[in-house]
């Protein structure tokens, strides 16, 4: 028997502070999010990387704290 993954989050479920909370400079985890322009991400494969430059900073506006931190 296959166990069934939900992959969609309820807006309930996602910290909408989550973005300003980043933006501010005061948050609790040293990352740093590149920018998806640079020279330097340009040539990584996407297989390195779990989400590309662009779509993690949409995820952080959106409130997708914890998928953002895993990454």
């Amino acid at each position: 028997m296959k166990t069934v993954v939900r992959r969609l989050k309820f807006e309930s479920e996602l910290d909408l502070s989550f973005g300003e909370h980043v933006a501010s400079g005061r948050t609790d985890r040293s990352f740093s999010v590149a920018s998806s322009a640079g020279p330097a991400v340009q040539h990584v494969p996407q297989h390195y990387m779990d989400y590309t430059p662009r779509k993690i900073i949409a995820m952080t506006r959106e409130g997708f704290k914890d998928e953002v931190l895993k990454a």
